[in-house]
């Protein structure tokens, strides 16, 4: 077998929970941390008395309440699950809705209605 003097790749890996975050945790990692605990997200659901997937969305998507939930239960503050849903001080990030793509110097829907009808 011929040898070469090429640097082999390594795996990317996740870095360890040691060091700062700069990465959002995985989901299935999220998962396999609540499973640990003997928890899983439609559990949590049914004895907090929420619907059984409203938990779970915060996988996917920004929920402050349901990462504060899940991060209580595995002992840790949201912002070290979620760091890119949350500011240096710990605080959730401004979110942006979906379908809101207005600029700032057109007004709400209810004055630009009344502004038609002045025009008419």
């Amino acid at each position: 077998m011929p040898t070469s003097d090429a640097p082999q790749k390594t795996a990317q890996c996740r870095p360890s929970r040691n060091d700062p975050p700069s990465i959002d945790w995985h989901p299935a990692d999220v998962q396999a941390a609540l499973k640990k605990r003997g928890k899983t997200f439609r559990g949590l659901g049914k004895e907090l008395g929420y619907a059984t997937g409203w938990i779970q969305r915060a996988l996917y998507q920004p929920s402050p309440m349901a990462e504060g939930i899940i991060a209580a239960v595995l002992e840790l503050h949201p912002k070290q699950i979620w760091p890119s849903r949350y500011d240096h001080a710990g605080r959730p990030k401004a979110r942006i809705k979906r379908g809101r793509n207005v600029p700032d110097n057109i007004p709400p829907r209810a004055a630009r209605h009344s502004l038609n009808r002045e025009a008419a």
